[in-house]
């Protein structure tokens, strides 16, 4: 009797294994139409965000205009069009389509959840992507590949007749840092040396406006701006940050500018010293061969320099003198006085003493000739203190000219090497590098004293060509007059702290490099997540 109950009993236990295993069946054959449906929308959609991301390519530039994301919108849709047969497009107002492949959208920048006729799919094309992560937003296409109603077999049997399943790719540009402004001081890590101020573009004036109509910025710290002050960039650049803040300190209104993290530290670029100088020789050795200069000025300055064009823009100089390239030593110290002018012939210029300014200081001002270049040790008594002067014009050749990458030839030293970066560029002002605290990835081990050794500014024509160049600096931009206006070349340095109310604009000297097409891994990699 007990075995009749017991067996029973087991009955239940069987025909409810039988159902779990049915219902097992059921997810697992399910699954695999689902995943065969994802795989053939993933082709789909990343080959239409490619398709349409590089009509987003426009050379040498980084400005996008509506008839480029028309145009990708369009050739992303008329990509999934041909890929699936459709036989057209569901015209609005039941989709957000466009009537035949090759027409304009509705809304000019997004096709959205479009039927293709004759087919079981619908998408979504979006420019600017909401969702990019390595790409740039901007110059990125977001495709969604959806079927409403992928039918289900056995699971039909539980009440599930189908499942919505969807795909979204985006595929965009990336482009590489082009900076007119990188400040390398790393965050430290060790706690005795930490540094709780990160602000290593400072933009401490009240009224200080940088503008910077070419290139990116670039600090691994990050950038401070007070109420009053901003950095302004143009389109499609950003400031290239590695300290991951949210939100971004410098944004002013509607988020601007943009910024973009990264994992890895911005690299020293290692710009050339002038021969017989390296960071940890910065002495005479192997600069046998330099003129040591006891006065350092000619008699007079060659007929033409600086031109009637420059003499008239720099006012308020009563007399010039022009000066040879060489290293100005200790016992001859470099000083300006107000109302005078000096003119640096071509070549470069060692100040083992320092260079002070309060009148004029000009040189490299005739393009396509040789140019000027600076050089000081780093150290708290061999400064270019130019913070005030009259008027500080270096390596910006004719009056106008506005030739790229560089209005003049680079200086060559006494060896002949020719101060240039492997870029192209011209090497204006260059500070010793202190190979104590950065080797170019990591933060090393230092103390953070680097010192000021540039400080430049001033109240009349204030424009530097070419690079400024010192990795360890901390460099002082200022301008004691709230109306001054400026013009930069490309700046590396430790740090670089803005003061005093300029308007300063700032560029890129090089031409602009074409982005590079990629999958975005915001929607493309294995188990990730995406806005579609």
């Amino acid at each position: 009797m007990k075995r009749r109950m017991q067996g029973g009993q087991a009955l239940p236990l069987v025909v409810g294994g039988m159902l779990g295993l049915l219902g097992l069946s059921a997810l697992v054959i399910d699954l695999g139409t689902v995943y065969a449906v994802q795989r053939t929308e993933r082709a789909a959609a990343d080959a239409a965000a490619l398709a349409g991301a590089q009509d987003l390519q426009i050379p040498k530039s980084r400005v996008l205009d509506t008839a480029h994301q028309v145009r990708a919108v369009q050739d992303a849709l008329a990509n999934l069009v041909t890929r699936f047969g459709a036989v057209g497009t569901t015209p609005a107002p039941r989709g957000n389509c466009v009537a035949t492949a090759g027409a304009s959208t509705t809304d000019g920048s997004s096709v959205a959840d479009c039927e293709l006729l004759g087919t079981p799919y619908w998408v979504t094309v979006k420019t600017p992507s909401p969702s990019a992560v390595n790409v740039d937003p901007m110059h990125a296409v977001q495709v969604t590949v959806r079927q409403p109603d992928v039918s289900l077999t056995i699971a039909r049997l539980f009440g599930q007749h189908d499942w919505n399943v969807g795909i979204t790719s985006v595929a965009g540009l990336t482009f590489s840092g082009q900076y007119a402004l990188v400040t390398l001081r790393p965050p430290n890590i060790l706690p005795s040396l930490l540094d709780q101020n990160k602000d290593d573009v400072n933009l401490a004036g009240s009224n200080t406006k940088i503008v910077i109509p070419k290139g990116d910025v670039g600090t691994n710290s990050y950038v401070v701006t007070n109420s009053a002050s901003y950095i302004q960039l143009a389109q499609d650049y950003r400031i290239i940050h590695y300290d991951n803040i949210t939100p971004d300190a410098w944004n002013q209104i509607d988020g601007l500018p943009q910024g973009r993290h990264v994992n890895r530290f911005i690299p020293d670029p290692n710009y050339r010293y002038p021969s017989g100088i390296s960071a940890t020789s910065p002495d005479l050795n192997g600069y046998a061969q330099w003129p040591t200069q006891s006065a350092g000025a000619l008699s007079s300055c060659p007929a033409g320099v600086p031109s009637a064009a420059w003499k008239a823009a720099l006012s308020g100089v009563s007399t010039w003198t022009c000066y040879q390239p060489g290293v100005y030593t200790d016992n001859h110290p470099f000083k300006v006085g107000t109302g005078q002018g000096a003119y640096l012939m071509p070549g470069v210029y060692w100040f083992q003493a320092g260079l002070t300014v309060g009148g004029t200081l000009a040189g490299g001002l005739a393009s396509a000739a040789q140019g000027v270049d600076l050089y000081f040790q780093e150290s708290g008594t061999n400064t270019l203190s130019a913070l005030n002067t009259e008027n500080l014009v270096l390596n910006m050749g004719d009056h106008g000219c506005t030739a790229e990458p560089n209005c003049v030839q680079p200086a060559t030293d006494a060896s002949g090497t020719a101060m240039v970066t492997a870029s192209g560029f011209v090497l204006t002002i260059e500070v010793q590098r202190d190979p104590s605290c950065f080797d170019g990835t990591t933060p090393r081990i230092c103390s953070d004293n680097q010192n000021t050794t540039v400080n430049i500014g001033g109240n009349g024509v204030f424009e530097v060509a070419g690079v400024i160049y010192g990795p360890s600096d901390k460099m002082q931009i200022n301008s004691n007059s709230t109306t001054q206006t400026g013009e930069l070349g490309q700046i590396y340095a430790w740090t670089v702290k803005y003061s005093g109310g300029p308007l300063l604009s700032q560029t890129y000297p090089g031409g602009i490099d074409n982005g590079v097409l990629a999958l975005d891994a915001a929607c493309s990699g294995v188990g990730s997540t995406c806005n579609p």
